[in-house]
């Protein structure tokens, strides 16, 4: 589940919900899903992806820096405060830098 939002100015696809079943896990099914989540915001002039993650769920925080997630400007922890979750955000190609695929061109 997802919505766009503008945060301090800015195009967001926020990302409310990504749930992939244990016994699916490892078949490239939620990196397809964020794949897909990248090109809609970048298609509809959308400046990043924003997420929050529990600190907790060390799998889906290795997931998410795995793709290219990194700490948000507003996450709180950059203030030095003491939170149980992490706001992870991407940079999103503009729409015309994406393959006609639908994939994002990843450097080597």
């Amino acid at each position: 589940m997802f919505r766009f939002e503008y945060e301090d100015k800015e195009g967001v696809l926020y990302c409310y919900e990504l749930q992939v079943v244990e016994a699916m896990r490892g078949m490239a099914i939620g990196r397809s899903l964020m794949t897909m989540l990248e090109s809609i915001g970048s298609t509809w002039g959308m400046e990043k992806v924003m997420l929050t993650v529990l600190k907790a769920n060390e799998t889906a925080v290795q997931f998410y820096k795995g793709i290219g997630f990194i700490p948000d400007e507003s996450c709180p922890s950059k203030f030095g405060r003491e939170v149980d979750y992490e706001i992870l955000s991407k940079r999103l190609p503009e729409e015309d830098e994406w393959e006609e695929d639908g994939s994002e061109e990843v450097a080597e």
